[in-house]
């Protein structure tokens, strides 16, 4: 493929992903009024599989960074995610087809049962009340009848939905806990107004222990397929510099970064590609997004890395 089509490829890749997040948001928010709402699904569905088939670092390190967009919404953005990281999952699960299409329809649409609350509490400063607790609680059975009335007939679609909050050692439905352990992923990694995000790895080894502490072998599915380091999350390496995550690498402690800050505090102002297998280019910590003072547009780290 000649340079100028590779610059529309990845052009396409930053361009799109916020189009599907505004024309998810649309579909959610106004699931009641649409007469086409079953359509919509799974025509952003189809596009979602197409653009991570197409590139799963590039759509990674986009829809990452969209989480710590504080002007997006948080429900979109959290779905996309999910959406993303089930069919990255299912590299290790393999789920025929059909199953892995009705897996990332739940995901888009979990929590239609309360999307206005979900843009809330990602702003709320002050305690959750009771009143959202039982909302919270309720959503998923709210979610699965709202479905049903849109006409959705799919019954993993609906049961992923009605029981994706299901305590996971209650579950043995491999499609559900895969949206289980993605959708506590993303969760503990987005920012709040009352607490950072979790950092990737720490993000990563919840997902990979049980409730009990010992590892699961679908966590350490996910682990394997994202790596302890998710492509749009930040690191400091040992040498002092900080860095984005831009791509996977050959192990889950070992991705292919690009370094933002300099050794002595100074931006660097075209990102250097780093590998961290290399020894003087170790992963010595991740750190916050919310500690990052310099930043690079995902269009510049698109064409420049990808």
């Amino acid at each position: 493929m000649n340079a100028p089509q590779e610059f529309e490829k990845h052009q396409n890749t930053a361009i799109r992903w916020p189009q599907i997040h505004q024309h998810l948001k649309h579909t959610l928010h106004h699931a009641s009024g649409s007469h086409d709402f079953l359509e919509q699904i799974q025509m952003l569905e189809k596009t979602i599989h197409d653009l991570v088939t197409e590139n799963v670092d590039a759509s990674l390190l986009v829809l990452v960074q969209m989480l710590y967009e504080k002007n997006l919404s948080y429900s979109a953005s959290h779905a996309l995610l999910c959406a993303a990281l089930c069919k990255l999952l299912n590299t290790h699960t393999e789920l025929p087809p059909e199953e892995l299409t009705s897996l990332c329809q739940a995901a888009l649409t979990m929590n239609i049962g309360m999307l206005n609350l979900h843009d809330q509490l990602a702003h709320q400063k002050s305690a959750i009340t009771a009143a959202q607790r039982t909302a919270i609680h309720n959503h998923p059975e709210m979610g699965w009848q709202m479905l049903r009335r849109k006409g959705v007939e799919d019954e993993v679609w609906l049961q992923i939905v009605r029981d994706h909050h299901t305590a996971r050692e209650q579950t043995t439905h491999t499609p559900t806990r895969m949206l289980q352990l993605t959708d506590v992923f993303v969760g503990s990694i987005s920012p709040r107004s009352t607490r950072p995000g979790l950092l990737s790895k720490q993000g990563a080894l919840r997902i990979y222990k049980a409730e009990d502490c010992s590892p699961n072998s679908l966590g350490a599915a996910f682990v394997k397929s994202i790596g302890i380091y998710i492509p749009g999350s930040y690191v400091r390496l040992i040498n002092g510099e900080i860095s984005v995550v831009v791509k996977r690498g050959e192990n889950a402690h070992t991705p292919l970064v690009a370094s933002l800050v300099g050794i002595r505090g100074a931006p660097i102002q075209d990102p250097v590609l780093r590998d961290t297998s290399e020894p003087s280019f170790e992963i010595k910590e991740g750190i916050s997004a919310k500690d990052v003072r310099v930043r690079t547009s995902w269009e510049d780290l698109l064409n420049q890395f990808f």
